[in-house]
């Protein structure tokens, strides 16, 4: 049997001939391969879990803060020399990343220099770089010791050309790992390092050169291969190395810009390891190869914060459903007994900057999870403003006007609906009990012949206008067909409801004028330990409106500290139809503290679940009130809608008795379980718009409950 590696050097010659005549349409064939399996660098193969950070367009001082923070570079590309700039791929200098290392770039880093460096650390090259300085060949290199355990035999090749690599890598039944090419005059030159691919270091592995994305993506199919080294020669023409893949999850993208690519391994929980970036007229776009990173379902626990329980069972069950839906950040808390048990951040509330979820400094949305606080801030008017809850809400919202009719489709949901209209009953109220039970047939969003209601962004983000509740009521009350039902017909959600609800009890009683958000604040928030007392924080402006990491409306002209950054999926039309690309984007932030009543609201995981233990804890709320709250609401027909309370959601998990209610938003995904019989709560935040929050609780809650004896 004929040595396969006699052939060689042949073989790559043949391929190397092809490849100058792809231009013409012709690809090359595959060159033999180099047989058998082993490992790969550990930058570029190991899967366990580790902290990693890229950055885009950097000088060398951040590039030297990321080190100093802990990172090491395993991927450097050079965007320019004066000044100096980069964009390196790093992962964390610790667990099985840990090692000795050192980079060094410059005008004065010739190849001479980076033979002594190597000499002097008894180091390999793991990544190397040319520029030209004043027509002089200059380097940026990276490298790691050739010692102990990682010791390897290793050749590298500066300013040379394709026949000689390959005559290196059949010489010395090599395994290229980085390739570095560039033009001079018109004539490609290459910078290549190959490690020895015999015995423990075998490693069945392919190398192409000149050819297209579609070429690539066929070989990667054809070998079962991954991809360890991309290089962009030009449009649609690269030169890549892969291996053979035994099942490593990994990923690659062309043209992304900085943005995705971050987006990109979120989704997928990979790190980058190669990223080649190119300037277009769009700016900078990338092309990256990505690695898992960790283990399905498994993340580290971020944010740590006292009260905590460090129990891996319900940490697991919590980052498995959150790996499951590939979430960004995600936040829990869980309330028993009248006590905080357990409180923790998973993930990032910053995926850009790297930051953390922690539990008690991350500013999640409240979204729908609102309309709890304001059931209960209807009940507390009622008892200490006299607020009438079965009174027409026109007593004391007056400039609210109920239109003569409501509006409903003929075609009862089926296919595209069609409008009719009819008039109301003579005498027909709204009362704030029917505004806080959805049982008031104002529209939602989207639910009537005609769209809107919502306050133009520009204004809601303006606090000369935003002064109060009231300002924004007339956008959908103005609306004839904002009745889709008779009032007290039919269940009927509406955040518009809430929101007239929350100007009711503004103007309820006859003491000293208060707002909607001072009431909810001196009434629930300060007592429940949610925010601080007006006394607590000094110069606390008149109008409430202090930042802080507390609860309180998400006003977006205040500076509010830990603002979580909100992702959203991305979609594209495709035949009229909207699909998702599966990249995530940034949300953006668009003021909602307009509508607080119904979901205007911030905070942390831990004010939420302060919230929820003052529901069922907190001596001003009793069991008269709370029973008021959780009461099943009478219809006109004489039946119940025995699905919703006063701003909260009734029903029942696993045969328990369940309060609860859920939120989405620009930004968010939340959900609150209240277990009045078991004294215990659930509640999560995420800022992934595309998360099943009921997924998250229902995981929470079944985990917590398996520990208990």
């Amino acid at each position: 049997m004929r040595d396969p590696r006699v052939l060689r050097p042949q073989a790559y010659v043949w391929a190397i001939t092809l490849v100058l005549l792809a231009g013409c349409g012709t690809q090359p064939p595959q060159p033999p391969p180099v047989v058998a399996a082993g490992p790969e660098l550990t930058e570029r193969s190991l899967t366990e879990y580790t902290g990693w950070w890229w950055l885009s367009n950097a000088t060398a001082e951040m590039v030297e803060e990321r080190i100093a923070a802990g990172f090491r570079i395993i991927d450097l590309e050079v965007l320019d020399t004066d000044p100096w700039r980069f964009s390196v791929a790093m992962v964390a200098d610790a667990g099985v990343h840990e090692k000795d290392w050192w980079w060094y770039y410059g005008e004065d880093v010739t190849s001479a220099v980076v033979a002594d460096m190597i000499a002097e650390h008894d180091a390999r090259i793991i990544d190397i770089e040319v520029v030209e300085i004043d027509g002089q060949r200059r380097y940026a290199v990276v490298l790691v010791p050739n010692t102990g355990s990682e010791q390897v035999a290793w050749w590298y090749l500066l300013h040379t050309d394709l026949d000689t690599i390959s005559a290196a890598v059949s010489t010395h039944s090599a395994r290229i790992v980085d390739l570095d090419s560039y033009v001079v005059d018109g004539t490609r030159y290459w910078n290549a390092v190959m490690y020895d691919n015999t015995g423990d270091h075998h490693q069945t592995w392919w190398w192409y050169y000149g050819v297209g994305v579609d070429f690539l993506v066929d070989a990667v199919d054809q070998h079962g291969a991954r991809v360890t080294v991309l290089e962009r020669l030009g449009p649609d023409a690269y030169a890549a190395v892969m291996v053979e893949n035994p099942g490593v999850g990994w990923r690659w993208f062309f043209g992304l810009t900085a943005g995705q690519v971050g987006s990109l391994a979120n989704l997928y929980s990979v790190r980058l390891i190669d990223v080649e970036p190119r300037q277009t007229d769009d700016g900078l776009r990338y092309d990256v190869v990505m690695l898992q990173n960790g283990f399905h379902c498994e993340f580290p626990e971020q944010g740590t914060s006292d009260p905590v329980s460090e129990n891996e069972i319900i940490d697991r069950a919590v980052q498995a459903e959150m790996c499951d839906q590939n979430l960004v950040g995600l936040a829990v808390g869980i309330v028993h007994d009248g006590r905080i048990v357990y409180l923790k951040g998973y993930g990032f509330e910053d995926a850009e900057e790297r930051v953390p979820v922690q539990a008690k400094q991350s500013m999640f949305r409240w979204a729908s999870v609102s309309k709890s606080v304001t059931g209960l801030a209807a009940v507390q008017s009622w008892l200490q403003d006299g607020l009438s809850l079965d009174s027409d809400v026109r007593f004391l919202v007056p400039e609210y006007e109920m239109p003569d009719a409501f509006v409903f489709d003929l075609n009862d949901g089926e296919g595209d609906p069609s409008w009719g209209a009819l008039p109301l009953p003579p005498d027909t109220v709204i009362s704030t009990r029917m505004l806080v039970s959805n049982l008031s047939g104002i529209k939602h969003y989207s639910n009537s012949m005609t769209t809107g209601g919502t306050p133009p962004a520009a204004l809601r983000n303006d606090p000369t206008v935003h002064t109060d509740l009231l300002w924004a009521g007339p956008y959908f009350w103005d609306d004839p067909a904002h009745l889709v039902a008779i009032p007290r017909s039919v269940y009927s959600y509406s955040s518009f409801a809430f929101n007239l609800a929350g100007m009711a009890i503004a103007r309820a009683g006859s003491g000293v004028p208060m707002t909607y958000w001072e009431k909810v604040r001196d009434r629930i928030a300060v007592p429940f330990g949610m925010t601080p007392s007006a006394a607590a924080v000094p110069d606390y402006p008149p109008d409430g409106f202090v930042s802080g990491t507390f609860f309180q409306p998400d006003h977006e002209w205040v500076d509010i500290p830990r603002r979580a950054v909100g992702y959203r999926l991305e979609t594209v039309q495709v035949d009229d139809e909207t699909v998702e690309t599966g990249a995530i984007l940034q949300s953006g932030s668009s003021d909602v503290s307009w509508k607080a009543p119904s979901g205007g609201f911030i905070s942390s995981i831990e004010h939420m679940a302060q919230f929820c233990n003052g529901v069922m804890n907190h001596p001003s709320v009793t069991d008269d009130m709370r029973e008021v709250l959780w009461e099943p609401q009478p219809l006109l027909d004489g039946t119940v809608s025995d699905g919703y309370g006063l701003g909260f959601s009734l029903g029942e998990r696993n045969g328990r008795t369940l309060m609860s209610h859920n939120g989405a938003q620009q930004k968010v995904k939340t959900n609150m379980y209240i277990y009045p019989d078991d004294n215990m709560c659930f509640v999560v935040m995420t800022n992934s718009e595309w998360a099943s929050s009921g997924a998250l609780v229902q995981a929470l809650e079944d985990a917590y409950r398996s520990t208990l004896p």
